[in-house]
């Protein structure tokens, strides 16, 4: 059997020496002979042929060694990601009160396969109220239009205040309900365009700009005789520029009425635009009432850990691993009853008799201090347990729409759960390849984002989340294109998620936020955002050779265009399409005759946006902005 040697540095013999004489005119400008026969050029040959013999000996270190060296450096792997769902619940028809779905309510995905099931547990605790939306309309300071709809599908964007802006701009929300418009806090979930996995910009450590525009809007009521202020607890939707929940404060009496073009009787909300701030008129996909995101994970409660022996460095592994960060809470009790202990990353500046422990989320392994650092947990029988902690993650988590439909916490009177849009963010635990290949930035930045590149490498490990690409834009600002802005920079993220066109959520990009504001300078102003997309077409027609499918082929080369405008794995070296790459029409000739089944091109068009690009020219991208695939059309000549 032959050994598997591991590349950690794939460097030979000519690219090292390559590298030194490249170093010659820095270093010793006054040599200028660097013929083969120079003996200054047989030296670095000499230290080129040992630095190999070296490098070989490093690549036949085990993955073991190499992973426990990156432990040692504070590096490991990232754990699995829990998905997350947006949840809708309904009680009964004949119930005309709220109804309280108390958080960690589990709900269960229907016919999960063999793996076993999948459950999602409520974040918080939903008041499911006995009302449907029965009619949207958007107010553009003109007319009226019915989104009602395009908001029950959600499958394209509308606007809610129209396409252009101004002040007076409404929506306009209908609600029936059996009885009464119930008294008790309304929840609207707001669904951006491109579903729940899209967002808009944040800024970092600075006052929230015009994409955070939650107080230019006024909520009101209809009380029978006037339109009532609402009181808005919270606004995750910034104005309905992102996605997120709406939370209404109690409202008082309302009557029923008509408003706009709609001739029914409802209740009504609506939104009105009293600053129009907006760069851009926000479009939303849906709105639905009763409805709150959802954790892929399990919540485990009183689970006894086992007994201190009053020795130092004691460990104790929970029954369920991954754990998932924040969640653990540990008790211990030392003769007094059961005392909470806090946990720490590391017990290296704890001292004696702190009651502090540490946890490592991939094993699920809690570890306790040696009395210098750390307090020894007291003696005593089944004295450890974990009060309670959340556990799971994995891709397996990220369902289609529809597919969440059982409660298993039972709660009288709910009855039925789904989620409208597919689940999102699960991942895999971090391999030891992608560790390795992301802990020469993470040293090099020095735990400090000075250098676009700092940025970029920090933005890909922020801890939580799953960034696979980030750009970082110095003198850039999100709301002043073409313009260089000093101190400000814009990093540009772009999720492991599916589609297309991936684009960060809300809570991504909020995550990469705070891990850039804990290692930025004071003086800089930090934005993240999400990448624009370029829409690039295809329209060929090929012939193929007489021993070739054209089905097969036409199918091939479709998905070969696919993948080579894919924002992740496209591109000339397949890892994603550049920031800002120009598109070139002759590039989709050579994916075309690259098929063995294709005997020459007979035609072949690139259109980028809609707009046809001339074969001998190029269409330039912005650097904040990638391209995506459109629908390609290939047509297969046999002859």
């Amino acid at each position: 059997m032959a050994f598997d040697v591991p590349r950690l540095d794939p460097r030979t013999h000519d690219d090292l020496f390559r590298e030194m004489v490249a170093l010659i005119p820095r270093y010793a400008p006054e040599w200028t002979d660097r013929s083969e026969s120079d003996p200054g050029m047989t030296l670095l040959s000499l230290f080129a042929w040992m630095g190999e013999a070296l490098l070989y000996q490093v690549n036949r270190v085990p993955d073991r060694s190499h992973r426990e060296l990156l432990r040692l450096l504070g590096l490991e792997p990232r754990p699995a990601l829990p998905a997350r769902a947006w949840l809708t619940f309904g009680a009964g028809a004949e119930r005309k009160e709220p109804l309280s779905v108390p958080a960690g309510t589990r709900c269960e995905v229907e016919s999960p396969g063999d793996d076993g099931p999948v459950y999602f547990e409520t974040d918080e605790e939903l008041l499911v109220l006995p009302i449907a939306l029965r009619s949207v309309q958007s107010f553009d300071g003109v007319e009226y239009v019915l989104e009602t709809p395009a908001n029950d599908l959600g499958l394209e964007a509308w606007f809610p205040f129209g396409p252009r802006v101004v002040e007076g701009s409404a929506l306009y929300l209908g609600f029936e309900t059996p009885g009464r418009f119930p008294r008790a806090s309304l929840r609207l979930a707001v669904f951006p365009a491109g579903g729940a996995e899209s967002s808009g910009e944040g800024a970092c450590g600075h006052a929230p700009g015009p994409g955070h525009l939650a107080d230019a809007l006024a909520w009101e009521a209809w009380d029978g005789k006037t339109w009532a202020s609402v009181r808005v607890l919270r606004d995750d939707s910034r104005g309905l520029t992102g996605g997120g929940n709406l939370l209404f404060a109690e409202v008082g009496e309302l009557a029923r009425g008509k408003a706009g073009i709609e001739t029914a009787d409802l209740y009504w909300f609506r939104a009105r635009v009293v600053r129009p701030d907006y760069d851009a008129a926000p479009s939303v996909a849906r709105l639905v009432p009763n409805t709150l995101e959802a954790t892929q994970a399990v919540t485990v409660r009183e689970e006894v850990l086992g007994s201190s022996d009053g020795t130092p460095e004691q460990c104790f592994r929970l029954q369920h691993a991954p754990v998932l960060a924040g969640t653990l809470s540990l008790d211990v009790d030392e003769g007094r009853g059961w005392e909470r202990w806090e946990e720490k990353s590391s017990l290296g500046g704890s001292q004696r008799g702190e009651r502090h422990f540490t946890l490592h989320r991939l094993k699920g392994e809690v570890r306790f201090g040696d009395g210098k650092h750390g307090r020894i947990p007291a003696t005593g029988r089944n004295n450890v347990r974990a009060a309670s902690y959340r556990y799971g993650g994995g891709p397996r988590g990220n369902v289609p729409a529809g597919r969440v439909t059982r409660i298993s916490t039972p709660v009288p009177g709910l009855d039925t759960v789904t989620n409208l849009f597919p689940a999102h963010g699960g991942a895999e635990e971090e391999g030891l390849e992608a560790l390795r290949a992301r802990a020469p930035g993470i040293l090099r930045a020095g735990d400090r984002a000075v250098t676009a590149a700092d940025f970029e490498e920090l933005a890909r490990g922020t801890p939580g989340v799953r960034i696979l690409r980030a750009r970082a834009l110095p003198l850039r600002h999100p709301r002043h294109p073409g313009v260089e802005f000093p101190g400000a920079v814009t990093v540009v993220a772009v999720p492991d998620a599916r589609g297309s066109s991936p684009k960060p959520s809300r809570a991504t990009l909020e995550a990469v936020q705070r891990h850039l504001e804990e290692h930025r300078l004071i003086t800089t102003e930090v934005h993240v955002v999400g990448p624009g997309y370029h829409v690039a077409q295809v329209r060929a027609q090929v012939e193929a050779r007489a021993d070739a499918d054209p089905g097969r082929i036409q199918a091939d080369l479709e998905a070969a265009l696919a993948t080579w405008f894919h924002p992740l794995r496209g591109g000339p070296e397949g890892k994603g399409w550049p920031f800002g790459g120009a598109v070139h029409p002759a590039e989709a000739y050579r994916v075309l005759l690259g098929h063995p089944g294709v005997r020459r091109v007979l035609e072949a068009h690139v259109l980028v946006d809609g707009e046809r690009c001339a074969l001998d020219g190029q269409v330039a991208i912005p650097a904040a902005d990638l391209v995506t695939s459109g629908d390609h059309e290939v047509t297969v000549v046999a002859r």
